[in-house]
Parts: structure tokens; sequence; C-alpha cells
């Protein structure tokens, strides 16, 4: 009977955990996720950053394109930064080939050192340091 008991307070208490963690998902919003696409480019670097900073990447129209928490003090990334799917006409997913994008830590804008980040050549792996 101890058994049942326990597996049953087990059962609620997970139930409770999820229903929170749902809520808290609905309260921050969908702009606080990026919206996925198979077109993708993958960025990291290094900058002024502390553990628990978020580096944003943005495109011209403002998607949010990727999102990276740092984990290690001082870099960022491997980080996706989505592309637009041109199939997708009513969704912006993220940046087109040519555009340049912007990129915020912790909401405020950085200039990374060296050239403008731009999004280009689908797949690729660049070191853009802020």
């Amino acid at each position: 009977m101890k058994k049942n008991s326990l597996f049953k307070s087990a059962r609620i208490m997970a139930l409770i955990l999820l229903s929170i963690s749902l809520l808290i998902t609905s309260v921050s919003g969908a702009e606080d996720a990026p919206r996925t696409s198979y077109k993708y480019i993958v960025v990291y670097g290094t900058g002024d950053l502390e553990v628990g900073d978020v580096v944003t990447f943005f495109d011209p129209e403002g998607t949010l394109c990727g999102k990276w928490v740092v984990k290690d003090k001082g870099a960022y990334g491997l980080m996706a930064v989505y592309g637009d799917d041109p199939t997708t006409e009513d969704v912006d997913e993220g940046a087109r080939a040519g555009e340049i994008l912007t990129i915020r830590v912790n909401g405020r804008e950085v200039i990374p050192s060296g050239s403008p980040p731009v999004f280009e050549r689908e797949g690729e792996t660049r070191r853009i340091d802020i």
C-alpha cells in the first residue's frame, strides 16, 4: 500500500512541476526563443561575457534568429542562427542571405570586432567576437 501511495505522490508532484513549467513558458512568450528552420549558420565567439549573459542575434526586421545563454565566462556558442524559410511566406523565421545581423547582450546592442555579421553560406560555422 505504501508503494502505491508513494507512486501517486510522485505523479502528482510531476504534474505540478509540469504545470509550473508550462505556465512560465506561456508567460515568457514565444519571442524568447527563435523559430527554427532548415536554413542556419553556426556562430561562436569571445567577448566581455559573464556566465548567465544572454547573447541574441536578430535579422534586419527584428526577428530573433538565435539565442545563447553564456555558460563559460568570456565565450558563447556554438549557436544556431536561423535563416528564413522561403516556403513559409507568412512566417519570418530569420535572416535572408546577405542580411546584416544585429547582436545584443542582455538586450543591449553590441558591435562585433571585425567585419559586420552577415548571414551567408548556409551551414557554415563562423567565429564572431563581440
